[in-house]
């Protein structure tokens, strides 16, 4: 369920229904639950969710608890809010500050969807049972709880983390959904002022069943991708993708082809002069066709 959240964009609903194999009906399932599925994938056998601690003297402020764990005999608690924050009076912050430190648990703040500021980060520092983790922290999630709770990480989370996660765009959300130009825009950016259009490009559509794909660079100048259907080197190629274009009655200059490393696809890129909208419509009527040359 907690590798799903890649492909599904963290689609809560998709991870549960691809976790379990069946459709999910009755859709509960946010932060909270995801953070338990993944202690229990790091082999954390004793978590619960919602655990509400009521006061004898103050029934009408109970503090909720969003996760509690007990591992190796030790209790740690996480406060994941991701929306509003969570509002407790001095009386319920005293008794909880006083049974915390008395069965000394371990306090983890999560803020996925922000950075925390560098006075949070002072007071944090100050507690030594206190841990604060925000949206850059969340990019090592697994194994900052692993390091937490002392305990392995499996090999599926560490590749989730080095691969969506750590290295991922720095300002897409951290586990939650990203925008379709959130995520195109941070697989294109390689550096300050360095841009992979390419990349981008099989972000936005990673299928390797379509027979071509087109980037628009600038205006008039176009990025073309497409499967070597029939035999030929480069040159031969290039001629019989010129001849393509020439028949269809598309004004297209070939300014630069190559062959992939692998001979499987060719790539090409056009200077198209004109009505800038002219090519884009052309492509569209081959949308499922090999561009075949």
């Amino acid at each position: 369920m907690v590798v799903a959240g890649v492909p599904s964009n963290w689609s809560w609903r998709e991870m549960v229904e691809a976790g379990t194999g069946a459709p999910c009906h009755q859709y509960d399932y946010d932060f909270r639950d995801f953070l338990a599925t993944a202690l229990h994938a790091l082999g954390v056998a004793h978590v619960r969710i919602n655990v509400s601690l009521a006061w004898t003297s103050l029934k009408d402020d109970p503090l909720t608890l969003d996760v509690a764990v007990c591992h190796n005999g030790r209790l740690t608690v996480f406060d994941c809010q991701t929306t509003e924050e969570k509002t407790l009076t001095p009386q319920a912050v005293d008794s909880a500050r006083a049974i915390f430190s008395q069965l000394d648990i371990t306090g983890v703040v999560l803020r996925p969807n922000r950075w925390t500021t560098g006075a949070e980060q002072t007071l944090s520092s100050l507690t030594p049972s206190a841990c604060l983790l925000d949206a850059e922290a969340c990019r090592q999630l697994f194994s900052r709880l692993g390091n937490l709770l002392n305990i392995p990480v499996p090999q599926a989370l560490r590749e989730v983390e080095r691969t969506a996660l750590r290295f991922g765009g720095r300002k897409l959300p951290v586990m939650s959904a990203a925008t379709d130009a959130q995520r195109v825009g941070a697989a294109m950016k390689v550096d300050e002022r360095i841009y992979d259009v390419w990349r981008g490009a099989h972000v936005d559509d990673a299928s390797t069943d379509w027979p071509w794909r087109a980037a628009r660079v600038t205006p008039d100048r176009w990025f073309l991708q497409g499967r070597v259907m029939q035999g030929g080197n480069a040159d031969e190629l290039c001629r019989r993708l010129a001849a393509r274009f020439v028949a269809e009655r598309v004004r297209v200059d070939i300014r630069f082809f190559e062959l992939s490393a692998n001979r499987r696809y060719w790539h090409a890129l056009l200077a198209v002069p004109g009505d800038p909208q002219t090519f884009p419509r052309w492509l569209r009527k081959w949308e499922k066709v090999p561009l075949v040359i």
